[in-house]
């Protein structure tokens, strides 16, 4: 049988890359050692161990200092490793780090080249066609007539500048498939417009990215931007107006982790749908008209901390199946269905919320559930809390006004000091509070499902 040592090796022949065999003459297939019947072959686990072990080791360096929150120092890290060199461990960590780095205020990682895309001439605008290239003046490399030409000549951690003007994009789809920053030049993101009139997405987000600054204006039947990959992107869309004047704004899928800040969504189906195991967060933003505000199903989990869902034609937020919600410091008003509709096996959480002027607070059906902390919860012309079947709610220092509905099957949960089942058999209270309300409705009357922290 073979024998094996890796004793007086140099160290990239150690076993951890290469096993050095010892095998008996008869098969030999190395050169033949003198005075030895035996010959010695190597057997690389590598074509290339120095680089292997080099990205093995700028890996564990910079997770130790992104845990650390030294960014910088992690990406400059990321490049002393040969582009041709990362693996997809080490490019999905750098971008990563340039996207945290974003959501803190700090931009890093897009220090690449710049690449201009000049608006279409207003006739062309008007017919929604696509000016001819050579209908334009001489311009520098780095000066493109579309946004499609300047994604393909852009590489990792180039930035992408739309001049202000419109901006025709319906001939493709954009594939943003490169961490790469696209932000519009204007004063404020209506002066940068991106006319999309297709059946097919605007932007199809499958990696890292930043989106800032510009407005999107979809008309078609299909959603204006789709974001949605099998690995974990988190993408930054930031400041930006979407409309959707025949489907929902905005998808999201897969196991992408999308942050929208100070965005304006205006859909007529949905403003944001998502499903999978995505999760989505929100700070800021604004989400009006439209079927629904938000619709979250599958195992995907939706974060809201300081927005606004209005005037919706239905319900404000839909939980389904596994899903989850999590609304902090946020309002509902003016839908025209419940505020907070969740169903299946959906959880909601409420913390600093205000639902007034819908038909309907909070309803929960199924085995659905709900906590709301310092909220004041108006049922409108319906239902403030609406419960049936294994459905349960519980809450503290929060407002009821409205009658309550409860239908449910199950007993009133086990509640900690301080807070009060939102069931019938719980005592109506008379005197609540919430952190921006203070009695300005009627509580719900003792034979309904409404029990309010003291």
């Amino acid at each position: 049988m073979a024998r094996r040592f890796s004793q007086r090796l140099p160290r990239w022949l150690q076993p951890k890359h290469a096993s050095i065999v010892i095998e008996p003459s008869s098969r030999l297939e190395a050169r033949s050692i003198p005075h030895c019947d035996h010959s010695i072959r190597a057997v690389p686990t590598s074509k290339h161990p120095q680089a292997v072990d080099q990205q093995a080791m700028a890996l564990k360096q910079v997770r130790k200092l992104y845990e650390k929150r030294a960014y910088l120092q992690a990406l400059a890290v990321c490049r002393q490793v040969a582009p041709a060199d990362r693996g997809a461990d080490l490019q999905a960590l750098q971008d990563e780090i340039c996207m945290h780095s974003a959501a803190t205020g700090t931009i890093i990682g897009f220090d690449g080249q710049v690449l201009q895309v000049q608006p279409a001439e207003p006739a062309a605008a008007w017919t929604g066609q696509q000016p001819q290239q050579q209908q334009r003046q001489a311009a520098p490399s780095s000066t493109y007539s579309s946004i499609a030409e300047a994604l393909a000549a852009a590489a990792d951690g180039d930035t992408v500048q739309l001049l202000p003007g419109t901006h025709i994009i319906s001939q493709v789809c954009l594939d943003v498939d490169k961490r790469v920053l696209i932000e519009g030049l204007g004063s404020q993101p209506q002066q940068v417009l991106l006319d999309h009139r297709a059946n097919h997405p605007a932007f199809n987000i499958t990696r890292c990215c930043i989106l800032r600054n510009f407005a999107v204006d979809m008309v078609g039947f299909c959603e204006a931007l789709a974001v949605s990959s099998a690995s974990c992107i988190k993408p930054i869309l930031r400041q930006l107006h979407i409309s959707c004047s025949g489907d929902d704004c905005v998808s999201v899928g897969g196991c992408a982790q999308p942050l929208l800040q100070q965005c304006t969504i205006q859909a007529r189906r949905c403003g944001i749908k998502q499903h999978a195991s995505s999760s989505t967060t929100l700070w800021n933003c604004t989400v009006s008209g439209g079927t629904h505000g938000m619709v979250v199903c599958g195992s995907s989990q939706a974060f809201l901390e300081g927005c606004k869902v209005e005037d919706c034609g239905q319900d404000g937020i839909v939980v389904l199946q596994q899903a989850g919600l999590h609304l902090t410091h946020s309002s509902v008003r003016g839908c025209k269905g419940p505020a907070v509709d969740v169903a299946d096996a959906g959880t909601a959480s409420l913390k600093h919320v205000d639902i007034e002027d819908c038909c309907g607070g909070v309803w929960l059906w199924q085995r659905a559930n709900c906590e709301a902390v310092s909220s004041y919860i108006s049922g409108g012309s319906s239902y403030a809390v609406l419960l049936d079947q294994q459905a349960y709610a519980r809450g503290s220092s929060c407002y009821i006004d409205g009658p309550c509905h409860d239908s449910s099957e199950v007993p009133p949960p086990v509640l900690a000091h301080g807070a009060a089942a939102l069931h019938a058999d719980g005592s109506a209270g008379a005197g609540s509070s919430s952190s921006s309300r203070q009695g300005s409705g009627s509580c719900a009357p003792a034979d309904a499902s409404a029990a309010v922290a003291a």
